[in-house]
This record gives C-alpha cells, structure tokens and sequence, in this order.
C-alpha cells in the first residue's frame, strides 16, 4: 500500500546508488536476482552475494524491489546457452524455477516485492525474443510461488519495454500485455509493471 519512490538496478556501490537515493528520499532499490547465479548446478544455491546487497540495502534505509530472472544453462536445454542471465528455463524445469522463486521470496521478507523478469518483450532481456504466451506460465509459477511462502508480498509483472512497434527481437508493449493476459495471467500480478520511456 502506498506510494514509493526509487532508484533502478544496484550495478555496484562504487555508482553510489544506495547513498543517492537516500538523499533524494527514495525508499526502493529495484535489483535483479539472477536465478543463474544464485543455482549455478542443480539444487546448490549460494545466495552469499544477495544476501551482502539485500542487507546493505536495508542498513541504507531502502528496501529492495528483487527482479528475478535468467535460468542458469541447466534450466535452458538450449546449446551454446551463456550465463548472460536472460535465459527463460525450459517447460521442464518449471517446478525448479518455482523452487527458486519461492526460495528467494522466503529467504528476503522484507523485500519491496518480487518482479517477474525484465523487459520479457524484448530479446535483449529474454533470449530467444518475446513469447508471451510462455512468459504468462512463468508469470503464473512464480505469483503461486511468492504467495506461497509470502502472501502479502507483492508480484509485479516484468516491466515492459516501451516499443510501439514490432520490430526484429522486439513486441509491441501493449500487444506482448494484452497476450500475457489472454493466455491467463491477468490474476496472476498485483501489479503491472512498465518502462515508461521511449
């Protein structure tokens, strides 16, 4: 409930995001939580990283809004998979992409909320190009996750990038929400997330 004000992605103490957000009032630290990194093999977690940023965010008097994303290469199936971290898992690792949500939901209570990939509507940030239809199942696995363990914390959907037209690797904002939608996601959000710049 309320209103918040942030600053985006924690890319490292030395750009002084912490402190400048401090200074303008912020209250949120939006982050990624990269699934790559936290389970590099299957079913070892090392969340030793996390856990620093998670803690100096709120020793700064924020509180982290935690972007989880990127399936490490086991998840993918796909060959030549990179640990870029925009990998979606495959079908087949659905119930381990819920065990990580659920895990991270859990491990970090006093997290802002949980938001469901970034930029899913574009290929830079969901390798393989946007899959709406995909991207509401794991939409949908990772809500059932977080309420789970976390009833009250809120679930975002991925902030979209703000394209108005199809292009090469890219859909339409409106159009990649109104098929997430369709296929059965639209209760599966408490709110929707979006990058409102061109």
């Amino acid at each position: 409930p309320g209103l918040h004000f942030g600053i985006n992605e924690a890319w490292g103490e030395e750009l002084g995001q912490l402190s400048r957000a401090g200074r303008l009032g912020g209250d949120t630290l939006r982050t990624n939580l990269t699934w790559a990194a936290v389970e590099p093999s299957p079913g070892q977690y090392n969340w030793g990283a996390f856990d620093a940023l998670y803690s100096r965010i709120l020793d700064s008097g924020a509180r982290p809004l935690f972007i989880v994303t990127g399936a490490p290469c086991w998840a993918t199936q796909k060959p030549g998979c990179t640990k870029s971290g925009h990998q979606p898992p495959a079908p087949a690792y659905d119930g381990a992409w819920e065990d990580f949500v659920a895990a991270a939901a859990q491990r970090y209570p006093q997290a802002r909320g949980i938001e469901v990939w970034n930029e899913p509507n574009y290929a830079a940030f969901y390798a393989g190009g946007p899959n709406p239809e995909r991207y509401a199942k794991l939409l949908q696995l990772a809500y059932s996750a977080v309420k789970s363990v976390a009833p009250e914390m809120p679930v975002i959907s991925g902030g979209l990038a703000a394209f108005t037209k199809n292009r090469s690797g890219a859909m339409r904002y409106d159009k990649f929400l109104r098929r997430v939608l369709a296929a059965g996601a639209a209760t599966s959000a408490d709110a929707i997330g979006h990058h409102a710049y061109s």
